[in-house]
C-alpha cells in the first residue's frame, strides 16, 4: 500500500531504487514478529504513520444502527481522498 500511495520510504532497497519491502517497515515491530502474530489493524496504522503516511483510522460500527451513517461518512472520505 505504502509503495501505491508514493510514499518515500527514503531508504534504498536494490542499487538506487528505494521501495518498500518486509524488511524496512521494522520500525516498530520486525517481520519476524508479523509473521508469528499477524498483522492487526492498530498495527498496520503504527506502521503506515512510522513511515510517512497519514492515517485517519475508523473501524465499522458495532450497532447496526450506526451502519448507514458509517457508510456514508466512508464515501465521503473516499470522495474527499480522490479528488485531485
Amino acid at each position: 500500500v505504502l509503495n501505491s500511495l508514493r510514499i518515500d520510504p527514503m531508504r534504498t532497497w536494490k542499487g538506487a531504487w528505494r521501495w518498500y519491502n518486509e524488511q524496512n517497515l521494522a520500525c516498530c515491530f520486525g517481520p519476524e514478529r508479523v509473521r508469528a502474530e499477524g498483522l492487526s489493524f492498530d498495527m498496520f496504522c503504527s506502521l503506515a504513520r512510522c513511515n510517512g503516511a497519514e492515517v485517519a483510522a475508523r473501524g465499522a460500527p458495532m450497532a447496526e444502527e450506526d451502519i448507514a451513517a458509517f457508510i456514508a461518512d466512508f464515501r465521503e472520505a473516499v470522495r474527499t481522498v480522490s479528488r485531485s
